[in-house]
């Protein structure tokens, strides 16, 4: 809404390099005005593929539909044609333009409710074949499709969008990387990419923090006269304190994100980079 958008531009202003601000230390997590507008323009694009689309292509459950039908009628042709495998890569487009309306960090992706994993799983569960192989594959099909439409498009999110030090964002990414791997096997390709860019988003994080160490107050009092030198020596104190308390905040939030992350990824980003490099060099 123009509201929204107008709170939105309310609160961006121009921040300086992650690591370097010295405002206060509040978490933005509200959409940004430009965010808003990429969702909604995104909206109606994803609305006007379909305007010369026929009925049998309009939706993922009319396509779904065909290919039940190939099934049930041809089951060996349908066999022969790795038929399961192909229909996933067709299904995935529909689940891309569905998954791309949607502001992740508003709301995790309820899967089991958006129309592309409903049309698959009714599809996967009408298999009827004596064939194992054929079956197997039918089942593996909402899998597939998570990992080539939903798996890279967080990817993508976490990497452009995901601000470590937002507890509200972190548990979102948290609960995506925990909720994909409970649909896909955990050891594939697509979902070892995923838990690799949360490390590096991290990773950046934590390399590019500013800590500076605190000068001696002499130092600093010989550079002004007077109060001009105490003022500067405890401004620069402030913010040493400031940006200190941030690299102990990333290192909780690094922690609790154990789960999802590789026990050589905790330790390189906590503890040597934040720890012995950035607090306490």
């Amino acid at each position: 809404t123009r509201r929204a958008e107008r709170r939105a531009t309310r609160r961006i202003s121009d921040r300086d390099p992650e690591g370097w601000s010295s405002d206060s230390d509040t978490e933005n997590t509200e959409p940004a005005a430009a965010e808003v507008d990429a969702i909604e323009t995104a909206s109606k694009d994803a609305s006007a593929l379909w305007d010369d689309t026929g009925d049998d292509f309009r939706t993922v459950a009319a396509v779904c539909e065909r290919f039940a039908e190939w099934r049930h009628a041809h089951p060996k042709e349908y066999a022969d044609a790795a038929v399961a495998r192909s229909l996933a890569t067709i299904v995935s487009w529909y689940a891309r333009i569905e998954l791309v309306q949607h502001d992740v960090f508003a709301s995790v992706p309820e899967m089991e409710n958006m129309e592309w994993c409903k049309a698959a799983v009714s599809y996967s569960a009408s298999v009827e074949s004596p064939d194992t192989e054929l079956v197997a594959d039918d089942v593996m099909l909402v899998p597939r499709v998570i990992e080539s439409a939903f798996l890279p498009l967080c990817k993508r999110v976490i990497a452009d969008a995901w601000c470590p030090y937002s507890r509200k964002h972190t548990q979102t990414v948290v609960a995506l990387v925990r909720g994909a791997s409970e649909l896909v096997d955990p050891d594939s390709t697509p979902y070892i990419a995923l838990r690799n860019a949360v490390a590096a988003r991290l990773r950046e994080a934590a390399t590019s923090l500013f800590v500076p160490s605190l000068p001696e107050r002499r130092k600093c009092v010989g550079v002004g006269a007077g109060a001009a030198g105490d003022s500067l020596w405890e401004w620069l104190g402030v913010f040493a304190t400031r940006q200190a308390a941030r690299a102990v905040k990333l290192v909780h939030i690094v922690q609790s994100m154990k789960s999802v992350l590789a026990e050589k990824d905790v330790e390189d980003i906590a503890f040597r980079i934040l720890l012995r490099e950035k607090v306490a060099p």
